[in-house]
């Protein structure tokens, strides 16, 4: 193959991504969130003891899913829960964002919840352009409560350090 033609493949895949828009966004954060969250087409309870699906839906009340769920319908399911953290999170940060850091926060608020996370010390730090307070802050959501009392989760740990990494990226 002539070297002009792999500029044109490059290029081709370049638009192609461009074009796909939504898609392409939600499936590398979907990607990133099922290394933390895991994958399952049937109800779990995770480690907060909370009934749980797909890539870390929490069920909501009244909410059943008595078969397993496809893949699109995982994927699907998914789609909706992000756009709904995005679209708390996100209006509380005027801080410019890579993609990066980005992803990084919105697994981070995935995990935490939107509106605690829309609220805490690290929007404000990142708002007020303080990048490297912001990404320690993220390392304090490390906790769970068991019986009423906040403890050092093991695995929220790892995870808040893989956020910082990719948050400072």
């Amino acid at each position: 193959m002539k070297a002009g033609a792999w500029v044109w493949i490059l290029l081709g895949v370049v638009l192609v991504t461009a074009t796909a828009g939504g898609a392409a966004y939600f499936m590398s954060r979907r990607k990133y969130l099922e290394k933390h969250e895991g994958r399952r087409a049937t109800v779990y309870i995770d480690t907060a003891g909370h009934p749980t699906i797909g890539v870390g839906h929490k069920l909501l009340p009244g909410e059943k899913f008595p078969r397993p769920l496809t893949s699109a319908e995982i994927d699907a399911l998914f789609d909706r829960d992000m756009a709904r953290i995005e679209r708390t999170l996100m209006p509380a940060i005027r801080a410019p964002l890579n993609e990066n850091q980005k992803t990084a926060l919105l697994s981070w608020a995935f995990n935490v919840g939107a509106e605690a996370a829309a609220q805490s010390t690290l929007v404000k730090l990142l708002n007020a352009g303080n990048i490297r307070a912001a990404a320690d802050e993220l390392l304090k959501w490390n906790k769970e409560t068991r019986d009423g009392v906040k403890v050092v989760n093991a695995g929220l740990a790892r995870r808040r350090e893989d956020e910082r990494k990719l948050f400072l990226s």
